[in-house]
């Protein structure tokens, strides 16, 4: 008599939406985006150092976008686009936050 899931059944969320190349073209534009911004806010300063921490992190930008636009992400499991969209966000804090990027 029981005809489908009860109130009390979740179903598990393994991220697969939030990781759909859809939804990671969406969010690698939107960091590009806010990169530009951080690159532009740095030359208006004219703090050299801050333009050039500001370029590297708009070029790797550019590459994880471009990657993804040639479908190098389709062929990785759910999971693992994931752990990209996460190193996207972070990337996005980093660019709209203002705060020195720290690269070796």
């Amino acid at each position: 008599m029981d005809s489908g899931p009860r109130w009390k059944t979740r179903i598990d969320d393994d991220g697969a939406a939030r990781a759909s190349e859809g939804a990671l073209r969406t969010l690698a534009d939107t960091v590009v985006g806010q990169a530009l911004r951080a690159l532009r806010q740095a030359l208006v300063e004219g703090e050299l150092s801050r333009q050039w921490r500001a370029e590297v992190l708009l070029e790797l930008v550019r590459m994880m976008r471009r990657d993804l636009q040639r479908g190098g992400w389709t062929r990785l499991a759910a999971a693992e686009r994931l752990h990209l969209r996460r190193a996207l966000l972070v990337l996005g804090l980093l660019a709209s936050s203002g705060v020195p990027l720290p690269v070796a």
